[in-house]
This record gives structure tokens, sequence and C-alpha cells, in this order.
């Protein structure tokens, strides 16, 4: 049996094939895509895009930074009915709270 070349995970039926890897759906194909992509980054300027932006003005507000990677949660509910989601978010400290 074929193993997805992204999440390592058992293939029974179908799959997606690219070259000579296979994966168990387009999801998995993109993720891996994206992976080898970010092989040929060169690291030194990674760090000087994301320092870039760290320092740089809040995309929410247009404040001063330091800007950060912060989570949001949102929660619904309705009686018996719950939703709830999280979300990475890019922002200030004061717009991260």
């Amino acid at each position: 049996m074929a193993k997805c070349g992204y999440c390592d995970s058992t293939i029974i039926v179908g799959g997606v094939k690219q070259g000579d890897q296979r994966f168990c759906n387009q999801s998995c194909a993109q993720r891996a895509m994206l992976v080898e992509a970010s092989r040929r980054l060169d690291p030194s300027e990674v760090a000087t895009q994301v320092s870039r932006v760290h320092l740089g003005n809040c995309p929410k507000c247009g404040g001063p930074g330091p800007i950060d990677v912060s989570t949001a949660y949102k929660i619904w509910s309705a009686l018996v009915v719950t939703q709830w989601s999280s979300s990475p978010e890019i922002s200030c400290r004061s717009c991260g709270r």
C-alpha cells in the first residue's frame, strides 16, 4: 500500500499523484509543495523579513510595533448548539488583546 508523501497516511484507494510522489488528497499535495518551496529560501533573508515585520507598524491599527502573532478565539452558542474557532492574527499587543 502507498503512503502519503506529506502526512505519511496509508492510501488505500485513489490519492493524488505528482511526479513520483503520491499524496492522500490535494491538500497534502499543496502542503508538500509549500514545504519544498520553503527549503529553497535563504534563512538569512527570512530572518531579515521577519525582523522587519516584527519591528514595523501594526497591520490592524497602524500603530507602532512590536508586532507578534496571537491566537483569536471565537465562540458562538445558541441553546444546544455551540460553535468555536481559533485563528492566528498578526498585530500589536493591544490589538491582540
